[in-house]
């Protein structure tokens, strides 16, 4: 699904100044919660999606809902409290949008996740997420 294809609404939302801004923030969110394996499940907080997809905790949450809506794909999202923090609660996608997950590319170096293909001329800068090699397939952080 490509983030055209999501709908937003709610009284403050205007489609000429939000739809684009929205969908690709719903775009980062979906590949962060898409990206690891059936072996591998990760569980998410609010903060850690905030690190990878930027935004704000209450933005990140709202996307999550977004997902969750059969318009834009009735995303199965789970949530549970952290274990060794019960105040904290963490997010993870099970399966994907109706009954397949969207193909989400993995850097190999960072690790992070990635949509559709991505150019390899330089290297991730990211911080102490990033890996540091050249060519890094994640293009994130330059």
């Amino acid at each position: 699904m490509s983030h055209l294809e999501f709908e937003f609404d709610g009284q403050t939302y205007e489609p000429a100044l939000d739809q684009k801004r929205l969908s690709r923030m719903l775009d980062r969110v979906r590949d962060v919660l898409a990206a690891d394996s059936e072996e591998q499940r990760f569980w998410w907080s609010l903060d850690e999606l905030v690190v990878r997809c930027g935004g704000t905790p209450a933005a990140i949450s709202a996307r999550i809902r977004d997902l969750r809506k059969e318009r834009n794909g009735s995303y199965n999202i789970l949530l549970r409290r952290r274990k060794d923090q019960p105040g904290i609660w963490e997010y993870r996608m099970q399966g994907g949008a109706g009954s397949g997950v969207p193909e989400v590319v993995i850097c190999p170096h960072c690790k992070m996740p990635i949509s559709g293909e991505a150019e390899t001329t330089k290297a991730c800068t990211r911080g102490d997420m990033g890996c540091g090699e050249t060519p890094c397939v994640c293009r994130r952080g330059w």
